[in-house]
């Protein structure tokens, strides 16, 4: 214990002394002499969005906050990259200072005022600006080389990445996509944008760090797929195929994380007797399936989703081919063989499935791929004095196998639209 003491403040010693330069390293850069050189380098390289988060960084500090040179160099930048919220803002902010100075902040603010209207977006419920990239027309004509230029930059940055945020335009009318609106200068106009020219961005589980989701069309989803399958009854006796084919139809709406969907699926598996082994008489049951379906989206990237779901299923498999005894009603005449009979089955899926939202501008197509196993219980839909058909006459006596389990798994692949 008496050597083990000093060896702990030898080391605590150390770590503290390991530690200070960071620490003070750390102070240095929120400093607001660091930041204000920060800032003023960026301006100088041309990078007016950098140096305008540098020097708002700046002004929030104690000294910043009270130096009107601050709050000019962060209006400069602001206005120079284009936010003339944020050049508003800090003007109001120095001329709040008082002293000689606040009369050259008036004079800016007053030209900033007299020149730009404020434009305030309203998008519709669930959706999130930016909006989709679009053309944003000038319907008029501007004179002041500064005015057009300030206007070509947000042209060009609504062609690229939409609209989004506070947005300052000089006066004069303006045209969103099919969207028109007005500009006053010293006055907000709101705009209310259709639902088409704001994307909806899906609220999936993701990394803290991931990627921010792509916008798509909606929290509606509308797809078809083409289903392959392979499983069957075990122990056999019914005549199906182990393989089938099918197609399904689907409609979802994804509240959140949470994925609700109901499917209409309609298909087909071979069935053939076991007395006709080159399948001469050989036929598809058509099987037509109603599916219930929840699942919980989760974000791979901005436009990659995950979805483990689970489902109940409920419906047909169409015709089996199982052992049967049949009466003539006119004869008494009695056959021993194979009747093709209906089927009614339930029971539940468990799969997942990879989605990709296509690069398109509205994000409408996306693209699906899926791995399912389900497990159904079934029986025949069919009780003893039932008339058969054929055209015979022939009521059936018993089935060989009244109830079965169906067992399989499969792969689907399809698109959706969002809507």
């Amino acid at each position: 214990m008496p050597r083990l003491l000093p060896r702990c403040l030898l080391a605590l010693g150390l770590t503290l002394v390991l530690a200070a330069p960071a620490r003070a390293e750390q102070d240095d850069e929120a400093s607001y002499e660091f930041l204000s050189r920060q800032g003023q380098l960026l301006f100088d390289y041309g990078k007016y969005d950098e140096a305008a988060e540098a020097f708002a960084a700046a002004c929030a500090t104690q000294e910043g906050a009270r130096d009107f040179e601050c709050w000019r160099r962060l209006a400069t930048s602001a206005e120079r990259a284009g936010d003339v919220g944020v050049a508003i803002e800090a003007w109001a902010a120095a001329d709040d200072l008082g002293g000689e100075e606040s009369l050259v902040a008036r004079q800016e603010l007053d030209r900033l005022l007299a020149a730009y209207g404020e434009v305030r977006l309203r998008v519709p419920p669930e959706r999130t600006l930016p909006t989709v990239p679009g053309e944003l027309l000038y319907e008029g004509l501007l004179i002041d080389p500064a005015l057009k230029a300030f206007v070509a930059a947000v042209q060009d940055r609504a062609r690229e990445d939409g609209l989004g945020g506070a947005l300052w335009l000089p006066t004069g009318e303006y045209r969103f996509e099919d969207a028109a609106f007005s500009v006053t200068a010293g006055t907000a106009t709101e705009l209310v944008l259709p639902a088409r020219l704001v994307p909806y961005r899906p609220r999936a589980f993701r990394a803290g760090d991931g990627p921010p989701p792509a916008g798509v069309g909606g929290p509606w989803e509308l797809g078809g797929d083409l289903e392959l399958m392979l499983g069957g009854a075990p122990g056999g006796g019914l005549g199906n195929g182990p393989a089938g084919l099918g197609g399904r139809v689907r409609l979802g709406r994804h509240v959140g994380a949470l994925r609700l969907e109901i499917g209409l699926r309609l298909g087909g598996t071979p069935i053939r007797g076991a007395d006709d082994p080159d399948g001469e008489r050989a036929s598809t049951a058509a099987q037509t399936l109603g599916q219930l379906d929840v699942g919980v989206d989760l974000g791979l990237g901005s436009r990659l989703y995950l979805t483990p779901h689970v489902a109940v299923v409920g419906g047909t498999l169409g015709s089996v081919l199982t052992a049967c005894r049949a009466e003539q009603a006119s004869t008494g005449r009695v056959w021993d063989g194979e009747c093709r009979l209906g089927t009614l089955v339930a029971g539940g899926q468990a799969g997942i499935d990879l989605q990709l939202v296509l690069p398109e501008p509205a994000g409408r197509v996306v693209l699906r791929v899926g791995l399912f196993g389900e497990a159904l219980a079934g029986g025949v839909a069919a009780v003893p004095g039932d008339r058969l058909k054929g055209g015979l006459d022939t009521d059936l006596v018993r089935a060989g196998r009244w109830r079965f389990t169906w067992l399989r798994g499969g792969v689907d692949v399809g698109l959706s639209l969002r809507l």
